[in-house]
């Protein structure tokens, strides 16, 4: 069986760094551990249509970390690409290219 290729997009990269942003005044150890949960969810998939299709855009896969986050992928046979990590109470109209 072939490795799956995990793809991060510019905009997915960019919304983990807010999300690091927010807690990190909070707690360093904090906003790591939320950060490194999000990063590493992908890690778990073992075949491309493994997770849920997303009720709000159809398109895309969605993974649920810690029940506050939402990694949003498109599955290209081997390949998948991460398009975007939003919070699970945003509202789509909220959402930045969602």
């Amino acid at each position: 069986m072939s490795k799956i290729e995990i793809i991060w997009s510019d905009q997915a990269q960019n919304q983990v760094e807010k999300i690091y942003n927010y807690y990190q005044p909070k707690s360093e150890r904090g906003a790591l551990n939320v950060v490194n949960a999000i990063l590493e969810s992908p890690e778990s998939i073992t075949y491309p249509e493994q997770y849920q299709i997303d009720e709000i855009n159809k398109s895309y896969r969605r993974i649920i970390v810690r029940g506050t986050y939402k990694v949003l992928y498109q599955v290209d046979g081997k390949i998948i690409r991460i398009v975007a990590v939003v919070g699970t109470g945003q509202l789509p109209q909220n959402v930045e290219d969602y």
